[in-house]
């Protein structure tokens, strides 16, 4: 053999072992109607397994037109529901010209690449119309045949870069059954997807060049459930677990990460991946970015808004990175909107009235540093909007209230009760006394009477203590404990082990009649049959605009909670409380009302630290950006600073906007 052909075999043959060296690989596991609570509580073994060693972004949310169509439009072309234009399973106002997918973005820029797809729901090869060197377009239903065939694929194909599957039946199943780990049904359609998974990832590592080859695993879904349905904008259903997992990635798990991977990143963090440019996307290709706490930095996250893109259209409802929604809010810049602010970032825009939240973990060493909180906040002109900055220093300050027959509510903080009488409107002579005085028998709690975290009442003659995982039940009219307590609460309340995070400590309970009680943790509340001893079908649900009307600004939970009579009760956090009807299910009062001494005469006790920006003048709702200010040293015993944007939004034209916001430690 000639010389020259010796050396370009030999120069061929590098580039083949260079070129199978790092070879960059994708598995897009998709399936329907992945529910994160049921994935949650489940735990399959082959997606905890890549949770454990990867990323899992729980918190992500689907389209406000929570269906197949647009989530999958969403995940499947790295851009928001308006732009890609799809609102419902029918497509129509589709863009798959300037939205295409993501198969279909790989063969254009890098034809080279080896793509596959095995789908059985007919929309996705039909309407998308993905452009794929290998193709499935299985009956629909059929997810067994569907697996075979990619699992035959990557065992198959030494040369096979990127798959992208689908599986239809968890979702199929959660409409004729029901969406939750609770629904038998579900539970083991969603343990079969996992086998499924399980199936594509042994056959990964049964391939001959695995040791060469780096492999990014992306679990995704396009909605949630509840009952028998999804669709609308409730967290139940835009809520949706997404999981990351690359050879190359440290694990995350249990890291505190700002801002979590979003489907509309997928597709951006999978052409990264491949070494494909990004470009023209509404996501961003996912970074781990862990917390570190920073003293003289910005510690909130997407403060200005401008991590995701602005949208022109004010009904859209988009999820938006690095903070918690209460009610409907989206990014619009000050041209769509109308207006004129000296600013060129877009505007955090209130829909209606709600909130934006982000939660700060504070480390010990920050207790007594000053801290500094900022925003540029504004209004449309000739509109009475307003919105303001809130600052609540979070800690393991535990408080309950309960009623009585006589018309009054005691309110229990630290070692301290008070009690309420509604007839004269202000706390009763001779209070506050220490509860181990006032409450004999609530000493036997592990630590004393003191730091309770909920109570409730049923009827004139039994109450209820929560602290910790424990359980007093008091007889109100020989006042005393009963015998046998505490007692464990999981016992006492079996059911509440349905909360993420676990069955305690409880945020607050609420007696809604004597038959019926409501327990809250965090976002997230269980109605509970007090007769049966058991949650009612369908709990937990997430607090929103269609569960507690009115209570959506606190989307991150309650920390009391007061029945004053058969119609009325008080919802507490922070330093605010919402007057709320159980007749009508609604709030009385618009938005949350200050807990003050105009409002609750000699409450002194129960009321927690607040600060609050000033609210817009009447002069300062002219369509400009006004600076609000909040400055002060963190309280002893904080663990997390929660930043709440509050909008006021009156029903009418125009909307309260903000945007440069900033909470530094120094």
């Amino acid at each position: 053999m000639p010389r020259l052909s010796c050396l370009l075999l030999l120069l061929l043959t590098g580039l083949a072992g260079t070129a199978h060296a790092g070879s960059q690989k994708v598995l897009l596991f998709g399936i329907d109607g992945l529910q994160a609570e049921a994935l949650e509580r489940l735990v399959p073994p082959h997606l905890e397994a890549l949770r454990q060693r990867g990323v899992y972004s729980g918190q992500s949310w689907a389209p406000d037109h929570s269906l197949s169509g647009p989530g999958w439009a969403t995940l499947l072309t790295g851009t928001e529901r308006d732009r890609h234009g799809v609102q419902d399973n029918e497509f129509g106002g589709r863009d798959f010209i300037y939205a295409p997918h993501v198969l279909t973005l790989i063969e254009r820029q890098k034809p080279g690449l080896v793509t596959a797809y095995a789908y059985n729901w007919g929309p996705l090869y039909q309407i998308f119309q993905p452009m794929a060197d290998l193709q499935y377009s299985g009956p629909a239903g059929d997810d067994a045949r569907l697996i075979d065939q990619a699992a035959t694929w990557l065992r198959q194909r030494d040369d096979l870069d990127v798959l992208s599957t689908y599986l239809y039946n968890l979702d199929e199943t959660g409409h004729r059954h029901g969406f939750g780990a609770d629904v038998p049904e579900y539970r083991d359609q969603l343990l079969r997807a996992d086998a499924a998974l399980g199936r594509l990832l042994a056959a990964i590592e049964a391939r001959p060049q695995r040791a060469r080859e780096n492999w990014l695993i992306l679990v995704v879904t396009d909605h949630g459930g509840s009952g028998t349905q999804h669709g609308e904008n409730r967290p139940e259903h835009r809520r949706v677990p997404l999981i990351l997992a690359a050879d190359r990635l440290p694990p995350q798990s249990g890291a505190f990460l700002p801002l979590g991977l979003r489907q509309v990143d997928i597709v951006p963090t999978l052409l990264q991946h491949l070494g494909l440019p990004v470009h023209g996307l509404d996501g961003r290709p996912w970074q781990a970015r862990p917390y570190r706490f920073r003293t003289g930095q910005n510690l909130l996250a997407n403060p200005d808004a401008r991590y995701g893109v602005p949208h022109t259209d004010p009904n859209y409802d988009p999820d938006i990175p690095g903070w918690h929604k209460g009610g409907r809010q989206t990014v619009m810049t000050a041209a769509s909107l109308g207006v004129a602010p000296p600013r060129t970032s877009p505007l955090f825009t209130g829909l209606g009235t709600g909130s934006l939240t982000q939660r700060i973990p504070l480390p010990a060493q920050a207790a007594g540093r000053p801290f500094h909180l900022q925003g540029w906040l504004g209004s449309s002109a000739l509109a009475q909007h307003n919105l303001q900055l809130h600052l609540r220093f979070r800690g393991r300050l535990p408080r309950a209230a309960l009623e009585d027959a006589q018309g009054a509510s005691h309110f229990f903080r630290g070692d301290q009760v008070e009690r309420f009488d509604y007839q004269s409107d202000r706390v009763s002579p001779d209070y506050p006394q220490r509860i181990a005085d006032a409450w004999p028998g609530l000493e036997r709690f592990t630590g004393g009477a003191r730091d309770l975290d909920a109570a409730f009442s049923t009827g004139r003659d039994r109450a209820y203590f929560f602290k910790g995982n424990q359980v007093i039940r008091y007889d109100l009219q020989q006042k005393r404990a009963d015998p046998d307590y505490p007692r464990p609460v999981t016992r006492s309340f079996p059911g509440l082990e349905r909360f993420r995070g676990g069955p305690v400590p409880l945020d607050a309970a609420l007696a809604i009649n004597d038959q019926e009680a409501c327990f809250f943790r965090g976002s997230q509340f269980i109605r509970y049959d007090l007769v049966q001893r058991r949650p009612l079908p369908g709990y937990p649900q997430e607090i929103s605009a269609l569960t507690w009307p009115g209570l959506e600004v606190w989307p991150q939970g309650i920390d009391a909670a007061v029945r004053r009579d058969q119609d009325t009760a008080y919802l507490f956090n922070g330093h605010e409380y919402l007057r709320f009807s159980l007749k009508r299910h609604s709030a009385d009062n618009a938005s949350p009302r200050p807990l003050d001494t105009s409002s609750w005469v000699g409450l002194q006790q129960f009321s927690q630290p607040f600060l609050g920006t000033a609210l817009l003048t009447r002069a300062e709702q002219d369509g400009q950006l006004h600076l609000r200010q909040l400055q002060g040293h963190i309280p002893a015993g904080s663990d997390a600073a929660e930043i709440e944007l509050r909008f006021i939004h009156n029903g009418s034209g125009g909307f309260p906007f903000a945007t440069d916001l900033e909470f530094r430690v120094e």
